[in-house]
């Protein structure tokens, strides 16, 4: 469930510099439907569908050791991780090796916290940000922003100030999530054009106060060539395709009906029940998360409450044919050296999560060293195919840091 505090906070801190900005149209007129039952989602070989598959090992030491990743960002040749089991950020280059951690104690320190502060209340997460067209680590900590280079290094620290959140496309355009003018009119979307920013899906405060909102992902995504952005609300099988020439309903999923949110679910009917109906129907798909369009290819997740082996909730759908791909079901072949793209057959992480990361022409998984060295035991035919990172993986241990899964996908 999203943190409703720091959303109320997020909100009534992302004023806007217009007091006279209307409501946009929303364009319907291209709408494409998607008749999806993942029921008939097939697995494929990874050659099928990945151009290049590669193992990157994150470098175990004493110093990096730690348990699950639960945010990652890439930034130039760095990749950044959030760890909340061990409240930790840590830095890796892009072959794995370590280069440093930003710990809650470091946090707590500069935040002026000292040792008395609990993990859990120093931080959570991070943001990147540009400044002069260099990429930071931003921390929100006791009422300051803590600013860190890629290399974990602090730089700076200033007053607390709010950063929304905010995509800018591939033509310089800035769109941001959550916006009010006054602290009384609030927005899901606005593009911020000039001081007159166009404002989409205008809602109350009492959304966030008095719902249940819950999702699996983000809300706000990328294309894959950054030229558009994308929208889905929570409990919504709409995405809404975001760019200069405003917002329109770009793709609406058709669920079977046993699979389906019943049509009066974002009414008064069910306010309070939302997350009893969910629990108590495990298969019922809440809503649609991880959107990624790549050449022909449309991937997403579908978040629901189940978490059985079987269950086929991370697809590609092939947009001319509507063939449908169960990216939890793709069989190892020489692409991958025989070995699983995930950890859908040993654990629970690409159940839960889906895909880490959509970036550009790669997707981002992660497998633990201990499934990582069960699948090994069972992979004889391609130990001899293994690249030298994935040979020196194997010579340690099964309580080392897991694998970073890099796939480069066919368009």
């Amino acid at each position: 469930m999203n943190n409703r505090i720091a959303i109320i906070l997020a909100l009534s801190m992302s004023l806007c510099s217009s007091l006279f900005a209307q409501n946009n149209v929303i364009d319907t007129s291209s709408i494409i439907k998607l008749r999806i039952d993942p029921n008939l989602s097939v697995g494929v070989p990874s050659s099928e569908i990945f151009k290049r598959v590669e193992y990157i090992p994150l470098e175990t030491t004493k110093e990096s050791l730690f348990g699950r990743i639960s945010q990652l960002e890439i930034a130039g040749d760095r990749y950044v991780i959030y760890d909340q089991d061990t409240w930790t950020i840590l830095i890796f280059n892009s072959s794995g090796k370590f280069i440093n951690k930003i710990s809650s104690k470091n946090v707590a320190e500069n935040s002026g916290m000292g040792n008395s502060a609990n993990n859990g209340s120093v931080f959570r997460g991070f943001k990147l940000i540009t400044d002069d067209g260099k990429q930071y680590i931003s921390i929100q900590s006791n009422r300051l922003q803590l600013k860190y280079d890629l290399d974990g290094n602090l730089v700076d620290k200033i007053k607390f100030a709010f950063i929304p959140e905010v995509i800018t496309l591939k033509d310089g355009l800035k769109v941001q999530r959550f916006y009010t003018q006054d602290q009384k009119n609030y927005h899901e979307v606005a593009i911020l054009k000039d001081d007159k920013p166009e404002l989409y899906f205008p809602f109350k405060m009492s959304k966030y106060q008095d719902e249940e909102l819950y999702t699996q992902g983000n809300l706000f995504y990328l294309s894959q060539d950054e030229s558009t952005g994308y929208f889905i609300d929570y409990y919504s099988y709409d995405a809404y395709e975001i760019s200069k020439k405003g917002v329109s309903l770009k793709y609406r999923f058709l669920l079977p009906q046993n699979m389906a949110l019943p049509k009066d679910f974002n009414t008064k009917l069910y306010k309070g029940k939302k997350w009893e109906t969910i629990r108590t129907n495990k298969q019922m798909v809440y809503g649609i998360h991880n959107l990624f369009q790549n050449g022909s290819y449309l991937y997403f997740s579908l978040a629901e409450y189940s978490q059985q082996i079987n269950d086929k909730k991370t697809l590609a759908y092939h947009l001319p044919s509507g063939r449908m791909i169960s990216l939890q079901h793709i069989m190892p072949d020489a692409k991958s050296y025989f070995l699983p793209t995930n950890d859908a057959t040993s654990g629970s992480f690409f159940m839960e999560k889906g895909f880490l990361k959509y970036n550009k022409d790669n997707l981002y998984n992660v497998i633990s060293a201990k499934s990582m060295f069960k699948f090994n035991e069972e992979n004889k035919e391609g130990q001899k195919l293994y690249p030298v990172a994935l040979k020196n993986f194997f010579k340690g241990t099964t309580i080392d840091n897991p694998v970073l899964v890099k796939i480069t996908l066919i368009k």
